[in-house]
């Protein structure tokens, strides 16, 4: 560590460099990180601007090849050729240059395997040029899978392909004698030939996306067959720029077991609904499916996105979950709608593609104009091809962030174009609980002339019950062929049945507490039937849903009391106060976590005393609420959104289980940010020491240590969500936690911002240091003040700096400190270091 401050202290007495948007690129292979200042102003100047020139020119790659030689006197080639090695150096990816191709053979024909095989040798010549070379990469595994489909599509396929073959043919020709005149070598110097392979490039691209849109326009519904073959890898870019969650797709929730589908002879009287909503052409575009918490609104959704899907109906689908920051966030709903319409309908999918080209920033899209941009203005363009209902299926909203202020202005412009939904055969189903936020946008519509809705909690009784008793019978049968000693009677499914209704979580919880847990239970399932019978009679029968969510705060009651307390007759006390305590403060995190933690994960962030082992312990009685609450690699997750309401309202929680959501927020803001002082300061996990000689080539082998892989979970979560935390803490802070942000606004802001790089991140620092700058401000306490500065030059530098440091770590160091401003507050404390 003194090593390094001395020598970062040094380097920064040496700086007088003036301050740049972008800084320039060193024109070397061995990058030493002890003097950023490797050549001097004028030096750095002039390799800036031919820099800027060589952009410019790259800027024109998409003229036509004849056009690009009017662009020869831009930059010469020795120019090009420097500036390229020097930028390759820069960026830590060695010195390779730009792009590809070789011979083919002389009998081949368009459909034929050699010329795919004589791309590739082209390619191998010029791989080690960089600047385009996953571009062509792409194209050519691409052009493999097209022509292999081809090889074994129909006639009418092989012939829409046979003039686009010959069109391909023709590029592969003039790249040949490109190679013969020795115009394409390993080190592809001219600036001329770049461009010019460039433009060889886009226009096989170009053949291949007209020969997909033809296949649409002329197979029509046969596509489907072919869609994943014919993406165009420029299409696949585009898509990928949209703000899409995989964290709330169908398949995630199946995967993770947190969301299963109704049992079959369950919920045939809503699903027969939904699917005669679906089929009417004329019926209302938006269906509001709304129930209490717990009446089972996630599994109809998961029932009806499966069963429309079966019956050929194109499915897009968001699965709301507060589990994953993305999956909760209302703005990536629409792109990510869009995202998975795009994989389903290749005509939708060119005209999507089309408007992101010209669309700079889609992620910045607000609400209406995503829902114009990205799904109506495509099918529109698409709608004389569109033959059957499109769905697209919203589940769970009310667990999105910001609630209050986005909920209503998604619902209104969902109703005001309901019109336009008409005319692309677009139906939306959403789902939620009936919280004030998504009532009130529906009451604009109170004369029900623009949507359809259902109360779950409102359907008949005797469904309800017929329902439930179907689950509760299923579940204790499950339990008896597990354990054949387990016996249990109709009374007891009828007891269980109407004490839960119309609450299907209640059922399921209650079952769970009975079956007991995976690791060896204080009591048999048997004696669990008997304990929950017993507290069932002790209680009323629902006979409404708020009496049955009062039933469901005395389960949840029960199932902690059980875990750790000690029933006396004259008053409930801990079994064991520590060990309640360490299990409140493990139950907290488990509810408040960003995004869900294996217990290795969740044991090295919250530190000693909490080993994997005590976590372990804590939450063996806690099954029937928690899951993945065993050794491995699997998260743990409660099973129901109602528990996290339930412990964290004053008014329903028990008073010695009580989680006041701030308090606990600042603790994990603490081990966030004190983990964070630990790893990057101590250990230095990327090993970039001020004064080091610095291998571009030895990054990827150092983040491939077996001790940074191990640490990598706990340290990217800390990495990426201490301003959560931080900004749900309010006013709760404590002196550790001031203590651990001084520390890390001091000491580690730089090494920070190499993580978010190595980690691929880079994307979370400008609003994570906003997020963190407000809620300090908010605290109004001159202890933060300084901090608050520092996060402040930070935010510029990362702005000024950031295409330039998101290339590599080891840029933080040679592109955006030399330039910091001399008196800013960060560049006076790392001078104390």
């Amino acid at each position: 560590m003194k090593k390094f401050t001395n020598s970062l202290k040094k380097s920064l007495c040496s700086l007088s460099l003036p301050r740049r948007k972008h800084a320039p690129s060193v024109n070397q292979n061995v990058i030493s990180a002890s003097n950023p200042c490797l050549v001097d102003d004028s030096a750095l100047i002039s390799i800036s601007e031919r820099g800027r020139s060589l952009q410019r020119q790259e800027a024109d790659n998409h003229l036509s090849a004849g056009d690009s030689s009017k662009n020869s006197d831009r930059t010469q080639p020795s120019e090009a050729h420097d500036v390229a090695k020097s930028a390759a150096a820069y960026t830590m990816q060695g010195v390779q240059l730009v792009l590809p191709f070789a011979e083919m053979a002389a009998d081949s024909f368009p459909l034929a395997k050699p010329v795919v095989s004589a791309l590739a040798k082209i390619l191998e010549i010029a791989e080690r040029v960089m600047e385009n070379k996953e571009k062509i990469t792409e194209a050519i595994t691409r052009l493999g899978e097209l022509v292999e489909m081809v090889d074994k599509a129909d006639q009418s396929i092989q012939r829409l392909w046979r003039e686009h073959g010959l069109h391909l043919v023709n590029v592969l020709e003039c790249l040949v004698k490109m190679r013969d005149q020795r115009l394409i070598t390993a080190t592809l110097s001219s600036a001329n030939d770049q461009v010019l392979v460039r433009a060889y490039a886009t226009r096989i691209d170009k053949i291949m996306q007209d020969f997909e849109f033809e296949v649409v326009i002329n197979v029509g519904n046969t596509t489907h067959s072919i869609e994943g073959h014919v993406m165009d890898a420029e299409t696949r870019r585009e898509l990928e720029r949209l703000p899409f969650s995989s964290e709330a797709e169908y398949k995630k929730g199946q995967q993770t077991r947190k969301r299963t589908s109704c049992l079959p002879g369950t919920r045939q009287s809503v699903l027969n609904e939904l699917d005669a909503w679906l089929c009417d052409r004329d019926d209302f575009r938006v269906f509001w499916l709304n129930g209490m918490a717990g009446t089972g609104k996630s599994t109809i959704a998961d029932s009806f996105t499966v069963r429309s899907d079966d019956r050929g109906v194109v499915v897009a689908s968001f699965f709301c979950s507060r589990d994953y920051e993305s999956a909760r966030d209302i703005f990536r709903i629409l792109p990510s709608f869009a995202y998975q319409l795009a994989f389903k309908l290749p005509a939708y999918r060119v005209a999507l593609a089309s408007m992101l080209q010209n669309e700079p920033h889609p992620e910045n899209l607000p609400l209406e104009m995503q829902l114009v941009k990205l799904i109506l203005d495509p099918l529109k363009a698409i709608s004389a091809i569109i033959s059957s209902p499109i769905l697209l299926v919203a589940d769970a909203l009310d667990e999105c962030d910001h609630l209050r202020v986005f909920s209503l202005p998604f619902i209104e412009i969902l109703l005001d174009h309901v019109a336009d939904l008409q005319g692309v055969q677009l139906k939306v189903f959403l789902s939620s609980r009936p919280a004030q936020e998504i009532s009130t946008a529906f009451k604009f519509d109170y004369s029900l002339r623009r949507h359809q809705q259902m109360r779950l909690h409102e359907v008949k009784h005797d469904d309800i019950r017929h329902d439930i008793m179907i689950f509760v019978d299923r579940k204790l049968q499950e339990l008896q062929r597990r354990n054949q000693t387990f016996t249990f009677s109709p009374d007891d499914v009828s007891l269980i049945t109407d004490t839960a209704k119309p609450l299907f979580i209640f059922a399921s919880t209650i079952c769970a507490f009975i079956s007991g847990s995976d690791t060896p239970a204080r009591s048999s399932p048997q004696r669990q039937l008997k304990n929950a019978l017993s507290f069932l009679r002790s209680g009323t029968l629902s006979t409404d849903a708020q009496s049955a969510t009062t039933a469901l705060d005395q389960l949840y009651r029960k199932v902690l009391v059980n875990a750790f307390m000690t029933i006396d007759p004259q008053e409930e006390k801990y079994d064991d106060e520590k060990r309640a305590h360490e299990a409140l403060v493990v139950v907290a995190s488990i509810l408040l976590i960003s995004q869900p933690l294996s217990i290795r994960t969740m044991a090295a962030l919250l530190g000693d005393p909490y080993d994997e082992d005590l976590i372990q312990e804590v939450l063996q009685d806690l099954h029937s609420v928690i899951t993945g609450a065993t050794v491995g690699p699997q998260p743990m997750r409660i099973l129901h959104a109602s528990f996290q309401d339930h412990m964290t309202t004053h008014s329903r929680a028990h008073p010695k289980f009580y989680i006041d959501p701030a308090s606990y927020h600042s603790l994990l803001a603490n081990r966030c940010l004190q983990h964070l002082v630990d790893m990057l300061v101590q250990d230095n996990p990327l090993g970039l020491d001020v004064g080091e000689d610095y291998n571009p080539q030895e990054l990827e082998t150092r983040i491939q240590d077996d001790r940074l892989r191990k640490a990598i979970p706990t340290l990217e979560y800390a990495c990426q969500h201490w301003s959560y935390h931080l900004s749900r803490s309010g006013s709760s802070t404590d002196p550790s936690f001031t203590h651990a942000l001084k520390e890390f606004t001091s000491q580690c802001l730089l090494r920070w911002i190499e993580m978010l790089v190595a980690l691929g991140r880079m994307d979370r620092a400008m609003p994570m240091i906003s997020s963190a700058r407000e809620s300090l401000s908010e605290l109004k306490c001159t202890t933060f003040t300084v901090d608050t500065e520092l996060l402040a030059d930070l935010g510029r530098m990362v702005y000024d700096a950031y295409d330039t440091i998101s290339e590599s770590p080891i840029q933080v160091y040679i592109s955006a400190l030399p330039f910091l401003p001399r008196q800013c507050a960060l560049y006076l404390k790392l001078l104390e270091l």
